[in-house]
């Protein structure tokens, strides 16, 4: 869009009849996520973005809300708990927004970690999410 059609566009929306209930800046995956759920509440939104959505930020991300598996690994079981309890809360309150996802984990005979040690760090992943 160049300038005149910005300006254009910005004249439009600030000379709107009704005030916004929420303006949000950024068209990203945590732009677009509050606009949703803004817009299941019932308030009048509007989103701007600098250039397209998903341009900047989230096109060079995973888009995965995870649990913190590698920080168990690392040993940081406390980071591991906090990033867990906030993935089930996303989980519960934004239905089809946050799903989980099911993943394969190659494990090779005689190769770290084994399935063992795995099978433990993952029970104690599933226990500190509350998963059974």
């Amino acid at each position: 869009m160049n300038p005149i059609d910005r300006n254009q566009a910005w004249q439009q929306i600030t000379h709107h009849d009704s005030p916004w209930d929420l303006i949000i800046v950024g068209g990203g995956i945590t732009g677009v996520g509050v606009l949703r759920e803004a817009a299941r509440l019932g308030l009048k939104s509007l989103l701007v973005e600098q250039k397209d959505y998903a341009w900047g930020t989230s096109s060079r991300s995973s888009k995965m809300v995870h649990g913190g598996l590698r920080y168990i690994a690392q040993g940081d079981v406390r980071l591991t708990r906090d990033a867990l309890r906030e993935r089930e809360r996303l989980l519960r309150d934004l239905p089809g927004l946050v799903e989980r996802a099911t993943y394969l984990f190659p494990l090779r005979k005689g190769r770290f970690p084994g399935r063992w040690p795995m099978t433990a760090v993952l029970s104690l992943y599933d226990f500190l999410a509350g998963i059974r």
